[in-house]
């Protein structure tokens, strides 16, 4: 007799496993183009401006140009990557979101109620987009969690800190 439910902690073999929305992960299409690299006001790219993956390159995409060239749900992820520092709690993998979290966080940007498959997709943007710096992982509860690397969140938040200024002991930085 065939087994309904696998054993937990066991994953199919790459070549079966299949999105939430039935698509197989070499079967998404990315629907408008993300535009790369931005370079600095001075001029010149620095360690700390260079993006190491799509994501930081779409959280660096000036205001009007993310509206222009990127999808509603890309748009969402963005809106979630920019403050992921304050959106997720630590753990030892990194930064950790739940699901659940994610929905509120969307609800509260987009004043209205966000649905399930919305939030599937903004998850996807967000594994697709951070490479291997961001990961999906279950619960034991079974709910989804989405895993950020430190090494992402920090270079996230130094972009944030160096375009938006930093305000420290009067004086403003950045």
């Amino acid at each position: 007799m065939r087994r309904r439910f696998r054993k937990r902690g066991t994953n199919p073999p790459k070549s079966e496993r299949k999105s939430r929305n039935g698509f197989t992960p070499s079967k998404r299409v990315r629907r408008k183009p993300i535009l790369t690299g931005r370079t600095p006001p001075d001029g010149e790219q620095t360690a700390l401006h260079k993006p190491e993956t799509p994501l930081e390159e779409v959280v660096q995409l000036p205001e009007h140009l993310a509206e222009e060239n990127l999808s509603a749900n890309q748009q969402r992820a963005r809106f979630v990557a920019r403050d992921i520092h304050e959106y997720a709690r630590s753990v030892p993998a990194g930064r950790v979101i739940k699901s659940s979290e994610l929905r509120r966080v969307l609800t509260a940007g987009e004043e209205s109620s966000v649905h399930t498959e919305t939030v599937s997709r903004v998850i996807g943007f967000l594994t697709d987009l951070g490479k291997d710096d961001v990961k999906i992982r279950e619960t034991q509860a079974g709910e989804r969690v989405v895993v950020f690397t430190e090494e992402i969140v920090k270079r996230i938040v130094a972009f944030h800190n160096a375009n938006h200024g930093v305000v420290s002991e009067g004086k403003v930085s950045g």
